[in-house]
């Protein structure tokens, strides 16, 4: 029903970003993923983002049609309570609205180092039959590795 793509572009080396550990929605979760950045180089680079890094900004969309998914760290969550306890009618609807930018944090990867972060695939508001079908892909363009400017592009295709 979901697959997920990640894209890491910038002009820095030994960095890759992957996209990981899917798993499908159940009573207890909605669909989940996991953002992986790995420092495949041999020289410490450094990752600058958002607080919720890789990923800091949360609205994918899909040019076809008006609907939005929302793409939410769980660790957020208690923070700010966005994934709701229960599904409605088999899908997981968002509890709050965001349009926020996060603050910028650097992350220092040694050789063979990485970091994740799981992320829940949402929707906005309660749709009949399912998530909606697309291609809902989600950017974020504040990024740098080593100094260098990045983007971290998500694709989310829904069947």
């Amino acid at each position: 029903m979901f697959t997920v793509d990640a894209i890491l572009t910038t002009d820095a080396s030994g960095v890759e970003l992957t996209a990981e550990e899917f798993q499908a929605a159940s009573a207890e979760h909605p669909p989940l993923f996991d953002l992986w950045v790995r420092n495949v180089g041999e020289d410490t680079i450094y990752f600058y983002g958002g607080y919720t890094s890789p990923l800091s900004q949360f609205v994918a969309e899909d040019p076809e049609q008006s609907r939005q998914l929302i793409v939410f760290p769980t660790g957020l969550n208690s923070q700010l309570p966005v994934i709701p306890p229960t599904p409605t009618d088999e899908v997981w609807v968002a509890d709050h609205r965001l349009f926020y930018y996060e603050t910028r944090l650097q992350t220092r990867l040694r050789p063979g180092e990485s970091f994740s972060r799981e992320y829940a695939i949402l929707v906005e508001e309660p749709t009949d039959g399912g998530y909606p079908p697309g291609r809902y892909t989600v950017t974020d363009d504040g990024i740098e590795v080593d100094d260098a400017p990045a983007t971290v592009t998500v694709t989310i295709t829904v069947s």
